[in-house]
C-alpha cells in the first residue's frame, strides 16, 4: 500500500522566491508541496509540486504590461498575450470571428485579480495517481481563500512541455519530437480541462472562471475550441536565420546607459545594405540557399522567395514563375505549413512591390479573403503583427519589453501594404495619417487624436480654464499659486514664482489654455504654430508675447498639463480621486485603437520634447490638491462628498 500523500502551502515571498519580493506589493507567490513519509527513519520525500502566483491586477493597472514583463517569463507571456496595456481582454478575443474561439470569454475578464498556475511537477512515479490534480485543486484553493479574491485562473500547458521535456527531447529525431511535443500538450491540455480550464480564444491559454454560473463552466471538454494545428513538418516554415543586433549608448540626460538588441532577418539585412552581418570569411552564410536554383528547390518557392529576397528580387521572382509561359509555374494560391499564402507572407513582411503585384493578378481578390491557420486574411495578419510591434519590443532571447509610449507611427512600407489591403488604390493625407497611426475608427485628427481622446483632453481644458477664470478673479496672487503651482509644473522653475505677484502672467496663462481648449473644440491638434495663431487673433497678444512667450513660457506646458490632468481623471489610464461617473457623451462616441494612448498624443501634440524630464517618466500624473479636485467636481456639478458614507 503506498503511502500517503500529504500536501503544504505558502503563500507570499519565501526564502525560496526573495527574487520576487521587489514585487510584493502586487504578486504573491504560491507554492504547494506534496510529500510521502514510507519511512519514518527518514526526512519525508517531496513527490510533486505546483507553484503559481496570485496578482493584485487593480494594483498594477496603469502599468500592467510594463509591470508584468520583469517577474517571469509566464507573467510576460500572459499579459502581452491576452490583455492590453491596461489589462483588459484583447479585442480580438471577444470580437474576432476565429481568434474568439467558443466566444464564451469577454469583457467580464477585464476585472478582478487573477490567478497564474506557472508549473506543476510530479515525480515519474507518482504520475497518473491523482497527484497532479490534488496539487492544482491545493494551489486554487489557498489563493482563492486568500484576501485578494482572485476571479480567473491561467495556465498555459505548453510551458509545461518546453520545462519538463527537454531531457527527452535530447537525441531525438525532428520527426519524433514533434510527435512527443505535440502528445505531451495533449495530455496537459486534456489534464487541465478535467478541472474545467477552458482555451481562451484560440490561443495557448486556458482559464477557470471562479464563478460556476459562468458560460465557460457549462461548456464540455470536447465543445472547447481548438486552433488548427500548423505542419510543423514543412520545411519551408522553418524560421529563417536572424542575428541580434546590439547597441550600446548613454540616454539623453547623459547619465545611465542605454542597451539594446535587435533581431535582423537575413532579407532585412540585405534591405538595409548589412548583408556582410551573415557572411564568415568573405562568404555569406547559407548564400547558396538564396540563389533562384535553390528558392526553386523549396517546398513552397514562391513563400520562400518572400521571406528570404528583397522586395525588388522577389517581385521579379514571383513575375517569373507565375506566369503560364514558365517552366516552373508555380500556384499563387497555394499554402504553406503555417496556413500562410504568398499575400499573408507579403503582408507580414511589408513588401508592397509583391503585395501591389500580388493583389493585382487575377487571384488577388481571393487571396485578400483566405485566411491562415491562426485566422487571419492577410490584413488581418499585418494589423496584428504591427500592433504587436507597436506594443513590445523583443531582447535577451525571450523577453519582451513594453514600448507602446515610443510609437512615433509605421514605417512607410507597412502604410503603403495597409493602404492596398484595405482597397485604397489613391488614399488621402487623412487616410495615410489614420494608417500610419494605427487609427480603427477612421476619425481621428491628423491620424492619432481620436473622437473620445478629443473629448476627455478638451473637458479637461475647459475645467481649467474655468477654475483658472474663477479663482483668477476672486484670489490673490499668493493665493492662486498656492493652487496652481502644480499646474506650472513643465514651466521653467525660474517663472514659476513671478505667477504669484504678476496677475498679468496669471490671465496670459489662462488664455493659453482657453485657447487650447478652443483648437481641440475645433478639432485642431493643439499644435504650437495652431495655438499661436490662435493667440495672435486675441487683443492682450503683445502681453502673452511679453510676458509668457518671451520669458520661457511654452505652449507644451499648458497642452501637458492638460493631458497630466486628463490622464490622471481616466479610469484605466490613471488613479481618479473619486469614483467617474459615466459619461454618456463619451460613450457615444466611437472606440478607437488610440482612445487611451495619452504618452503617444503628448509625443505628437507637443513640438519639443518636454525639457524637465526624462522620456520615460513623461506625463507621470501631477496630484492637484485636494481643493482643486473638490472645485473641478462642483464646476462638473457633482457631489464631492457624495462617495463618503
Amino acid at each position: 500500500m503506498s503511502s500517503p500523500v500529504k500536501l503544504t502551502s505558502t503563500v507570499g515571498v519565501s526564502k525560496d522566491h526573495l527574487e520576487y519580493g521587489s514585487f510584493r506589493k502586487w504578486l504573491k507567490p504560491i507554492r504547494v508541496r506534496a510529500t510521502v513519509h514510507p519511512d519514518l527513519s527518514t526526512a519525508p520525500r517531496e513527490v510533486g509540486e505546483a507553484f503559481g502566483f496570485i496578482i493584485r491586477r487593480e494594483a498594477i493597472r496603469q502599468t500592467f504590461h510594463r509591470s508584468m514583463e520583469p517577474p517571469h517569463k509566464e507573467t510576460m507571456d500572459l499579459a502581452f498575450t491576452l490583455f492590453d496595456r491596461y489589462g483588459r481582454l484583447n479585442k480580438e478575443i471577444i470580437d474576432h470571428t476565429i481568434r474568439k474561439g467558443t466566444g464564451w470569454w469577454n469583457e467580464e475578464v477585464d476585472h478582478g485579480n487573477i490567478v497564474l498556475i506557472e508549473n506543476v511537477n510530479v515525480d515519474k512515479e507518482w504520475r497518473r495517481q491523482g497527484v497532479g490534480r490534488k496539487l492544482v485543486l491545493q494551489l486554487l484553493e489557498q489563493a482563492m481563500a486568500s484576501r485578494y479574491n482572485p476571479k480567473f485562473a491561467f495556465a498555459r500547458p505548453a510551458a509545461f512541455y518546453d520545462r519538463t521535456n527537454r531531457e527527452e527531447k535530447q537525441g531525438q529525431t525532428e520527426e519524433r519530437n514533434r510527435a512527443l511535443h505535440q502528445s505531451k500538450i495533449t495530455a496537459v491540455t486534456s489534464f487541465f480541462r478535467s478541472m474545467q480550464f477552458r482555451r481562451v480564444g484560440v490561443t495557448e491559454w486556458f482559464a477557470l472562471a471562479r464563478d460556476e454560473k459562468h458560460p465557460s463552466r457549462q461548456l464540455l471538454c470536447i465543445e472547447d475550441s481548438d486552433p488548427v494545428l500548423d505542419d510543423s513538418s514543412d520545411s519551408d516554415s522553418d524560421d529563417e536565420p536572424e542575428v541580434i543586433l546590439c547597441g550600446f549608448s548613454m540616454n539623453q540626460d547623459g547619465t545611465s546607459p542605454k542597451f539594446t538588441q535587435n533581431r535582423l532577418s537575413k532579407s532585412d539585412a540585405a534591405s538595409q545594405g548589412l548583408e556582410a552581418l551573415f557572411k564568415s570569411n568573405g562568404a555569406t552564410r547559407d548564400e547558396a540557399r538564396h540563389t533562384s536554383a535553390a528558392i526553386l528547390k523549396r517546398r513552397h518557392p514562391l513563400h520562400y522567395a518572400i521571406k528570404v529576397l528583397t522586395d525588388t528580387d522577389c517581385l521579379g521572382f514571383l513575375q517569373s514563375h507565375t506566369r503560364n509561359s514558365s517552366a516552373e509555374n508555380f500556384d499563387i494560391e497555394a499554402i504553406n505549413g503555417h496556413g500562410d499564402t504568398v499575400l499573408h507572407l507579403a503582408a507580414k513582411a511589408s513588401k508592397s512591390a509583391c503585395l501591389s503585384w500580388i493583389m493585382d493578378s487575377s487571384s488577388g481578390v481571393r487571396l485578400a479573403s483566405m485566411r491562415n491557420y491562426e485566422g487571419y486574411t492577410p490584413l488581418e495578419a499585418l494589423k496584428a503583427q504591427l500592433e504587436c510591434e507597436r506594443i513590445s519590443e523583443p531582447y535577451s532571447a525571450s523577453r519582451t519589453k513594453c514600448v507602446a509610449d515610443k510609437f512615433d507611427g509605421f514605417d512607410d512600407s507597412s502604410i503603403a501594404c495597409l493602404l492596398k489591403l484595405i482597397g485604397l488604390e489613391a488614399p488621402t493625407a487623412e487616410q495615410r495619417g489614420m494608417a500610419k497611426f494605427g487609427c480603427s475608427c477612421g476619425q481621428c485628427v491628423a491620424g492619432f487624436l481620436s473622437p473620445r481622446m478629443i473629448k476627455k483632453l478638451r473637458d479637461e481644458a475647459d475645467v481649467l480654464y474655468d477654475l483658472l477664470t474663477h479663482l483668477g478673479s476672486t484670489e490673490d496672487g499668493e493665493s492662486w499659486y498656492l493652487d496652481f503651482k502644480d499646474t506650472l509644473v513643465h514651466l521653467p522653475d525660474r517663472l514659476q514664482p513671478h505667477f504669484q505677484r504678476n496677475k498679468i502672467l496669471r490671465n496670459v496663462f489662462t488664455e493659453l489654455v482657453g485657447t487650447v481648449a478652443k483648437c481641440l473644440a475645433e478639432k485642431v491638434v493643439p499644435h504650437r504654430a495652431s495655438v499661436v495663431n490662435s493667440l495672435r487673433e486675441t487683443p492682450i497678444w503683445s502681453q502673452i508675447d511679453g510676458y509668457y512667450f518671451q520669458k520661457g513660457g511654452t505652449v507644451a506646458a499648458a497642452v501637458n498639463i492638460v493631458i497630466d490632468n486628463a490622464k490622471e481623471h481616466d479610469t484605466e489610464a490613471g488613479t481618479p480621486l473619486y469614483e467617474v461617473a459615466d459619461n454618456d457623451s463619451l460613450s457615444e462616441l466611437p472606440n478607437c485603437r488610440n482612445d487611451n494612448e495619452f504618452e503617444f498624443v503628448r509625443r505628437h501634440c507637443i513640438d519639443n520634447k518636454p525639457p524637465r524630464t526624462d522620456l520615460e517618466d513623461i506625463g507621470s500624473p501631477v496630484d492637484m490638491p485636494w481643493l482643486t479636485q473638490m472645485a473641478r467636481m462642483m464646476l462638473l456639478g457633482q457631489d464631492p462628498f457624495d462617495h463618503i458614507g
